[in-house]
């Protein structure tokens, strides 16, 4: 809590989750980049990347700051690593379509996910295989266009997205 309340007197208003799970997001980067998802302590932070209304840059930029400065405020004497993912090239409305253009039975998993009981889970993961079955076809017809698996070109920057063009 002491980060929320920093954070919250910086002026960038957060909400706290006590039962959310860290997902791919999260797990895939830490075990490549860290070695693991348990070997350092992790301050998770989630940033609307899934559904409108997304978060603005600037308010993004600004919660970054200000987590920043708490960082080097209350442990100068650390070595921190800040990694993020996602973000402004990620969206991902083809495998997590708009809340408004689902049908009635999958809302309840849009917003509680696992914890309810009309989608089984299994059956939210086999939608999830098909439609990344369907994303890996896309992509693996040339021409293809980022868009259509909904990546940002304008925001990617390096070799990997030149390659991929």
């Amino acid at each position: 809590m002491d980060a929320v309340n920093y954070v919250r007197n910086g002026g960038v208003d957060v909400a706290v989750s006590y039962s959310m799970d860290v997902d791919h997001g999260f797990s895939q980067l830490l075990g490549r980049a860290a070695g693991g998802v348990d070997l350092y302590p992790i301050l998770p932070i989630f940033v609307s990347c899934i559904q409108i209304p997304f978060t603005p840059f600037a308010r993004a930029r600004a919660l970054g700051e200000v987590i920043g400065n708490f960082i080097d405020e209350k442990h100068s004497d650390k070595r921190v690593l800040y990694m993020g993912t996602g973000g402004l090239s990620h969206d991902p409305a083809m495998l997590f379509p708009p809340i408004d253009s689902v049908g009635e039975e999958w809302k309840p998993y849009h917003l509680h996910g696992k914890a309810q009981s009309i989608v089984p889970q299994q059956q939210w993961i086999d939608y999830q295989i098909e439609a990344h079955k369907v994303g890996a076809q896309i992509m693996h017809e040339a021409p293809h266009d980022p868009a259509q698996f909904g990546v940002n070109p304008d925001i990617l920057v390096g070799e990997s997205y030149r390659q991929m063009t």
